[in-house]
């Protein structure tokens, strides 16, 4: 759910002019589904998967 949520947000908003904030340091918003992820499934596998896999999602837990 948050991959969709990011690409939408890129494809969207963020390579167009109408986006003012395109500072480089910014590559991902605290979507729903990472926030869903973190509240509801952070004591399963799959959320330490997700970990591993996914650059965007350890930034969002401060781990990068």
């Amino acid at each position: 759910m948050a991959k969709c949520e990011r690409n939408k947000f890129y494809t969207e908003r963020y390579h167009t002019r109408e986006y003012a904030y395109r500072d480089p340091e910014v590559n991902f918003l605290a979507w729903d589904g990472f926030k869903k992820l973190k509240s509801d499934y952070s004591n399963t596998k799959y959320y330490n998967e997700v970990i591993k896999e996914c650059g965007y999602f350890r930034k969002y837990l401060g781990m990068e």
